[in-house]
């Protein structure tokens, strides 16, 4: 889940992680989630200049707002701060593989992913980061019973 305060950094990070070649089906999931933050960033503006105009935003000569002070204030922080904090869901998270040290998209980690420490911070919950599963010891597992 991204709060809507939060969509801004979640598509700079994906558009960043984008700039890298990785497998297709995530590339795919990738550009998908980039159209639909997209699309929800812009509903979250539509809604923010609603209340921008219910309480009486003003211009000036410049985009409009709401002026502190001013009877529209408190209600316009009330909602906005509401509207923030509302969440979008993103779907399960990309799962980096961790391998020795190394990350990748898929478990044997052919291919290390290398992420910003600024991007992946962006991506807070987006990233999942897992061990490879162990491959269970048939030996072992043949001579339990």
């Amino acid at each position: 889940m991204i709060p809507n305060s939060e969509l801004e950094n979640r598509l700079k990070a994906l558009r960043a992680c984008g700039s890298k070649v990785v497998d297709m089906g995530i590339a795919m999931r990738m550009v998908t989630l980039q159209r639909a933050i997209s699309e929800r960033r812009q509903i979250v503006q539509t809604v923010l200049n609603g209340l921008i105009e219910r309480h009486d935003g003003s211009s000036n000569g410049g985009p409009p707002e709401v002026v502190p002070g001013t009877p529209g204030w408190a209600p316009f922080v009330k909602e906005h701060n509401e509207l923030m904090a509302e969440e979008f869901d993103a779907g399960p998270p990309f799962v980096l593989y961790e391998k020795d040290g190394k990350y990748g998209w898929t478990e044997g980690v052919e291919a290390p992913v290398t992420i910003a420490p600024n991007v992946m911070v962006d991506m807070d919950d987006l990233l999942e980061i897992r061990a490879p599963k162990e491959k269970e010891d048939a030996t072992v597992a043949g001579n339990i019973g």
